[in-house]
């Protein structure tokens, strides 16, 4: 089983889905990224990682929702998954982590 642990910056309120059978829970961490290049120059870049979290109780997802808050520091832990989607007939994909614990930094 792959795991990803990652820690970062909450980038916006987190958004909250509710469909027929549970409740999700979707937010942005931010992590700066340094790197030196070929030419030996210092690189600094953003990286953002699409999180979800799910719920079966949605008031238990509310609560979640007001507690995590744009700028705050987190510490996510979850799996992995790919989404992928169409657009102008070419395929794009990107990495999500499902969230199975969050600890606030």
């Amino acid at each position: 089983m792959q795991e990803l642990l990652l820690t970062g910056r909450v980038g916006a309120k987190p958004e909250l889905f509710k469909t027929e059978n549970v409740s999700i829970l979707s937010f942005s961490i931010a992590d700066n990224m340094v790197y030196w290049n070929t030419k030996g120059e210092k690189q600094e870049r953003t990286v953002w990682t699409k999180c979800k979290m799910f719920y079966n109780d949605h008031e238990k997802a509310v609560k979640r929702q007001k507690t995590i808050k744009a700028g705050m520091s987190v510490f996510v832990k979850g799996r992995p998954e790919v989404e992928t989607w169409l657009k102008d007939k070419k395929a794009f994909g990107t990495v999500v982590c499902n969230v199975s614990n969050i600890e606030y930094l």
